[in-house]
């Protein structure tokens, strides 16, 4: 398995040098949204990590039901999973990804799609802060406006019949590619792990 080909395509994709370190991790840092992989070479799979953003130390229990609500299945994130990490107090995505499955180049897109998901899920939860925190809280509602594959998947739930705040933009799973955002070069870093 030549595993240097998707960190090459990685590179390519993110317009910076990514390298796995003799450990098998990487991580980097594209805008504002550091990943992380994890090369697993007994099952041919990279680990991929996006945090999405820091969540206060005091958050309000209701919006760590919604995030975890929101991996119901991994339907929202095409299947990549929503977590928390207790230590950094981030919030992040994870998805497992077998490269014997993707070319390089979809594994490239497929990193850089989970960052622009990244970005919707910060201003979601942005969003659900300031609602929680104003104690306007719409009932439980939740939304998603993502579009995957090109056709849109909206659904909601509300016993108050009001809307929260929808967020749109493209997420497509591994393998396929879809507009990427461009590397922004003067913001991103490259840190090896080891």
């Amino acid at each position: 398995m030549n595993v240097q080909a998707y960190m090459d395509a990685l590179s390519q994709n993110f317009g910076r040098e990514v390298v796995l370190s003799p450990s098998g991790n990487a991580t980097c840092t594209i805008g504002t949204k550091k990943v992380v992989l994890q090369w697993h070479s007994g099952e041919s799979s990279f680990l991929v990590h996006v945090d999405i953003c820091l969540l206060g130390k005091f958050e309000p229990a209701e919006l760590y039901r919604r995030l975890l609500a929101a991996n119901y299945l991994l339907a929202e994130n095409r299947g990549a999973a929503l977590s928390f990490d207790e230590r950094s107090g981030f919030a992040g995505l994870c998805r497992t990804v077998c490269i014997k499955d993707v070319s390089p180049l979809d594994f490239a897109f497929g990193v850089r799609n989970m960052l622009g998901l990244a970005e919707l899920w910060q201003e979601r939860l942005e969003d659900w802060k300031q609602e929680l925190r104003s104690g306007n809280t719409f009932g439980g509602t939740e939304r998603s406006d993502v579009l995957v594959n090109g056709a849109s998947s909206t659904y909601s739930s509300s016993s108050a019949g009001q809307n929260a705040p929808s967020k749109r933009g493209t997420f497509h799973s591994f393998g396929t590619p879809g507009k990427t955002p461009q590397p922004q070069n003067q913001h991103e870093t490259n840190e090896n792990q080891g």
